[in-house]
């Protein structure tokens, strides 16, 4: 993205419970002020019901870009993950000794994160040429693109320590995009991080990142 005319960058960790912790980045370039969409098409990169329900959430709290979703229009591919992905998630690629086991139960120590990167399911150019021959001069765009989990094996499930609600913590990545299809000029983008101990792409999850997602929107002058 060119220079930035107008910018503002937040950085706010949000405490959404006892056990998790959600934080928002974002950043707007809008040089003629906040945009005056006639359609904007909302596309999440999830699959299935979390996929509608941050879609419709999203369309409900920004309004003033006559958002439209597209969960009935724009199919997204399967999710494959590879077997290289799968074992670097899982640690079996890098498992550790039954010595460094040991220690680690003794010390309350976790595992190293294991980081797994999740790929676009849509190419951005051919979705924005699409967007723009069935009538939509705004894209927005949200995708997970990372997920890392770490273990804590000398914990049992429903215990509590150090802010982790079970033995496992998960850490995940999503970012945001609202492109003016018009010269294809990105306005404002925007990345939710969020360690929770529950599967990513929950409905749970998703409604909480597409309230944070809008109201940076709307915080950054965007949206209304």
């Amino acid at each position: 993205m060119g220079r930035l005319t107008a910018a503002l960058l937040a950085l706010a960790p949000l405490t959404l419970a006892a056990c998790s912790t959600l934080s928002v980045e974002s950043q707007a370039s809008l040089p003629t002020g906040a945009p005056g969409f006639a359609r904007t098409l909302v596309v999440v990169e999830l699959s299935g019901e979390s996929r509608r329900i941050a879609e419709e959430m999203l369309v409900s709290r920004l309004v003033s870009l006559h958002p439209e979703t597209s969960y009935g229009t724009v199919a997204l591919p399967p999710l494959i993950w590879s077997q290289e992905a799968l074992d670097r998630w899982l640690g079996i690629s890098e498992s550790p000794s039954a010595a460094e086991e040991v220690w680690r139960f003794k010390n309350r120590r976790p595992s190293e994160w294991r980081h797994v990167e999740v790929k676009a399911r849509l190419d951005d150019v051919d979705l924005r040429e699409r967007a723009r021959r069935d009538g939509f001069d705004g894209l927005l765009v949200v995708r997970l693109s990372e997920m890392a989990v770490r273990a804590f094996p000398d914990l049992q499930p429903g215990q509590c320590w150090m802010g982790l609600s079970s033995s496992w913590q998960i850490r995940t990545r999503t970012f945001a995009t609202l492109t003016a299809l018009h010269g294809d000029v990105e306005i404002w983008k925007g990345v939710v991080t969020n360690r929770d101990a529950e599967f990513p792409m929950s409905p749970r999850l998703v409604r909480k990142e597409a309230t944070a997602f809008a109201d940076h929107l709307r915080e950054d002058g965007v949206a209304n």
